[in-house]
């Protein structure tokens, strides 16, 4: 379990199918919505270190603007690239307001292993 929690967003800014960028501690993060559940990835695609932020959500999936690598954003592993990650945070949703866990957030870099 998280140690601490941060406010990252309200709910209604990020409506099922999109997604948000968003700032954890100067950390750049996103939020999916799949069907009225969020979760939050790292941006980080760790296959050549570029922006995830203009890519796109295809249900759970999250598709590189780069060179189309994709992600589950439940999970943070690749389909394909069984080796390649994104990291994930715990998210909750209370009173409209969308928070992430904190601890792990420097474990949820990108990794290729």
């Amino acid at each position: 379990m998280p140690d601490r929690w941060i406010r990252v967003a309200a709910s209604d800014q990020v409506t099922p199918g999109q997604f948000l960028r968003i700032e954890v501690e100067g950390e750049e993060g996103l939020l999916h919505n799949v069907d009225g559940r969020i979760y939050c990835t790292g941006s980080v695609c760790p296959h050549q270190g570029r922006s995830l932020a203009t890519g796109r959500l295809e249900g759970s999936t999250f598709v590189c603007p780069w060179h189309a690598w994709v992600f589950d954003v439940t999970t943070g592993r690749s389909p394909f690239a069984l080796h390649a990650t994104i990291g994930c945070l715990p998210v909750k949703v209370e009173s409209g307001e969308i928070f992430v866990g904190l601890s792990g957030w420097k474990d949820a870099a990108p990794r290729v292993v």
